[in-house]
């Protein structure tokens, strides 16, 4: 017979869902964050090259890799919540959901903290 400890049992049910649903999106996360961190510098680089090294030009194109940074934020805050609330538009997933033994309140928390976070950490990483 094996011993093994599958979860933390210190651990609330909020907390588990909320390390479920960032390890169930890390994919996700993961290429958000690519995008972010290679959007803002190969914006400005492409606009300095197109351009003259005009101080305010420069400076417009730091401003639109910021607006880009905005909208791929966003963006993530979509498709995010999209995976991450997407049980409820499946009945036998929003069974399966509604069975565990986490409170409504806590499930929407710890998925909405997830999003979140999720949505967060590509833009931290970008700056």
């Amino acid at each position: 017979m094996m011993s093994t400890v599958s979860l933390d049992k210190k651990a609330t049910p909020f907390w588990r869902m909320f390390w479920f649903t960032l390890k169930t999106n890390k994919s996700i996360i993961t290429i958000g964050s690519i995008i972010a961190l290679l959007a803002m510098p190969v914006f400005t680089i492409v606009t300095c090259f197109r351009t003259s090294l005009d101080p305010s030009i420069v400076e417009g194109a730091v401003i639109g890799g910021l607006a880009i940074e905005v909208a791929i934020a966003l963006l993530m805050v979509a498709i995010l919540t999209i995976t991450n609330f997407g049980f409820l538009h499946n009945k036998s997933s929003s069974d399966m959901y509604y069975s565990l033994p986490i409170t409504r309140k806590d499930l929407y928390l710890s998925r909405l903290l997830a999003t979140i976070t999720g949505s967060a950490i590509p833009t931290v990483i970008s700056l």
